[in-house]
């Protein structure tokens, strides 16, 4: 499947699947791929709950920088995690 979206640009998958919003922290940079949007983009996590997390899209070539100055931050809910959307936590750069 082709996907759209920001890309992983030199981030390699290869990281532990996140399935549960307590698994990551504020701060942390996340992949994510849509298969609901076709789309892969690289996330960085600013809030953390129980049930949810929410994020923010930034650059995937440098990530302290946001993805573009319109892009707003969104909730990831658990049982999305475990079916529309996955996240993976960076382990590795090509």
């Amino acid at each position: 499947m082709k996907y759209g979206g920001s890309g992983w640009g030199s981030f390699v998958r290869g990281g532990t699947r996140v399935t549960k919003p307590l698994q990551v922290c504020k701060g942390q940079v996340l992949l994510e791929q849509s298969d609901q949007f076709h789309a892969r983009n690289v996330v960085r996590v600013i809030k953390t709950f129980d049930d949810r997390i929410y994020c923010r899209f930034v650059d995937p070539k440098d990530v302290r920088k946001p993805r573009s100055s319109w892009d707003m931050e969104f909730c990831i809910w658990d049982f999305e995690m475990k079916g529309i959307f996955k996240l993976y936590i960076v382990e590795a750069v090509q």
